[in-house]
């Protein structure tokens, strides 16, 4: 009959947990040496698709829409993948997208969000996670112009009459441009 002190059952005890501890980092450790199921990489892709870049606006807000997938590479395969030509398989499923911050609707590794514009230039950026923490984003920048051209037209005068086949006209159109205009745009 064996008999343990106080001191030899905490011991006892601390030896038992510190084994138990090892076994499962061991098991652990050889689960991931021999398991090819697993994905080696994720990357997470996500596109605008719409608006493209440089779209000019006059109402707000717009619909932004856009695809998502995480891309596998090296091994596994997921109930809802595509292979592709590299190897490498593609799915959507729990993945979250934000658009300016605010949630995506998400569906089939399609999202459509609605934006409100600033006058002006605006920044349009799409950011994607996994339940991994794995992040993928895409930008656009659109403008919004609300505001119609002042044009002024100095001649001929209010009233004139002719009739020439072309005549000149002169005045000025006051618009705030955002950007720069080319020679052949002004």
């Amino acid at each position: 009959m064996t008999t343990f002190t106080f001191r030899s059952f905490k011991l006892l005890n601390v030896l038992l947990i510190l084994s138990a501890v090892l076994f499962v980092q061991s098991a652990i450790a050889d689960d991931d040496d021999d398991d090819d199921d697993r994905p080696r990489s994720i990357d997470i892709v996500v596109t605008i698709t719409k608006p493209e870049v440089g779209t000019l606006f006059n109402l707000t807000p717009i619909e932004v829409s856009g695809t998502v997938e995480a891309i596998f590479g090296g091994g596994g395969d997921d109930d809802d993948d595509d292979d592709d030509d590299d190897g490498r398989s593609r799915a959507s499923r729990g993945i979250l997208v934000e658009v300016n911050g605010e949630r995506a609707r998400v569906r089939r590794g399609r999202w459509t969000s609605t934006v409100p514009l600033q006058e002006g230039n605006t920044n349009i950026t799409a950011v994607a996670r996994d339940r991994r923490g794995n992040i993928g984003s895409a930008s656009v920048q659109v403008t919004l112009d609300t505001q119609a051209p002042i044009v002024t037209i100095d001649s001929p005068a209010d009233g004139f009459g002719t009739d020439a086949e072309s005549i000149t006209v002169t005045g000025m159109v006051n618009d705030i441009v955002v950007g720069t205009v080319n020679g052949g745009e002004a």
